[in-house]
C-alpha cells in the first residue's frame, strides 16, 4: 500500500502544536514531496514556537511587511527589520521574542507576517515610520489569540513552500531559551522518533537514523529511501524491518561512539 503525505486530514494534537497523524503501521510506503513536506515543518516550527513565546506578562504585537510595487524582494531585508528591532528592544531591556513568515500572493509576490511578544507596558512604533522597513509599508495589530493567529496565516499558506524566492527562508523564531529549543526541536521530529524518545533525550538526525545526545541511544528508522525524483523534488521510502534481517540484531546497533561531529555513521 503506498500513502502520499501532504497536509490534508491534519489533526489538532496537544495545546498549541500541530501534527499530521498517518496510520503509517499500516502502509508500506510512503511518497513525500519535497516543497509539501517543507511547509509541513513550517507550519509545525512555527506554531510550536508561538506557543512556547507567549506568556502572561507578555502581549502579542501583529506585524505586516509588504513591497511596494517596484521593489524586490532580497534575502537579506528580513535580517535587516529584525537587526532594527533587536537594538530597539535592547535599548529599553527587552529581551526580543518573535516569530515570522514569508508568504506569498497568488501572483508570487512575497511580503512578511510576523509576532513580536512585547511586556504590556511597552508600544512597538511602526517599522515603515522608523526606516526599520524602507522597502514598502507596514501595518501593527495586537494578536488576542497568538497561536491560532498564526496558524490561521498557515493555513493558507500552502502555496509559499512553491512559490517562495529561490534560496529564501520562510519562518524564522528568537528568544527561545535552551529547553524551549530543546522542545521545539523535539516536535519537528517524525513521530516513530516522538514515540521512542522524550524531550530530555535531545534527538538528532544521524547517518541511519536518530541518536539521542543525552543518553547515547541509537534508533535506527524504519524507512528506506528506494525512489527519487529529478532533483529530489519526490521521495518514495519503503518500510523495512532491519531486525529481521540476517546479520542486524541488538549487538550491531551503533553506540554514540560510532559517530563523527557531524553525525556521520564512522566505519
Amino acid at each position: 500500500m503506498l500513502i502520499w503525505l501532504s497536509g490534508l486530514g491534519a489533526k489538532r494534537r496537544g495545546r498549541g502544536a500541530c501534527q499530521y497523524r498517518t496510520k503509517l503501521s499500516k502502509v508500506d510506503s510512503v511518497l513525500v514531496h519535497r516543497k509539501v513536506s517543507r511547509w509541513q515543518r513550517m507550519r509545525q516550527s512555527v506554531i510550536t514556537a508561538c506557543r512556547l513565546l507567549c506568556g502572561d506578562v507578555y502581549r502579542a504585537v501583529f506585524i505586516t511587511l509588504t513591497y511596494r510595487e517596484g521593489v524586490e524582494w532580497e534575502p537579506g531585508h528580513i535580517r535587516d527589520f529584525r537587526n532594527a528591532l533587536h537594538h530597539w528592544c535592547k535599548r529599553r531591556g527587552v529581551k526580543l521574542k518573535s516569530v515570522w513568515v514569508l508568504e506569498t500572493t497568488l501572483r508570487g509576490r512575497p511580503h512578511y507576517h510576523a509576532l513580536i511578544f512585547l511586556p504590556r507596558a511597552l508600544s512597538l512604533p511602526k517599522p515603515d515610520n522608523r526606516g526599520w522597513w524602507p522597502h514598502g509599508m507596514s501595518k501593527i495589530e495586537t494578536a488576542r489569540n497568538p497561536v491560532g493567529y498564526m496558524a490561521g496565516y498557515m493555513g493558507k499558506g500552502g502555496q509559499t513552500a512553491f512559490t517562495a524566492p529561490k534560496g529564501a527562508r520562510i519562518c524564522g523564531a528568537s528568544g527561545l531559551s535552551a529547553e524551549e529549543r530543546d522542545e521545539k526541536s523535539w516536535w519537528m521530529k517524525p513521530r516513530w522518533v516522538r514515540e521512542v524518545f522524550g524531550i530530555t533525550d535531545r534527538p538528532a538526525k544521524v547517518q541511519g537514523g536518530y541518536l539521542a545526545r543525552a543518553t547515547g541511544e541509537f534508533l535506527r528508522s524504519p524507512w528506506k529511501l528506494v525512489l527519487r525524483g529529478p532533483k529530489w523534488e519526490w521521495c518514495e521510502f519503503a518500510r523495512v524491518d532491519w531486525f529481521g534481517l540476517p546479520g542486524w540484531g541488538a549487538s550491531t546497533i551503533p553506540s554514540a561512539a560510532s559517530f563523527d561531529c557531524v553525525g556521520r555513521l564512522i566505519p
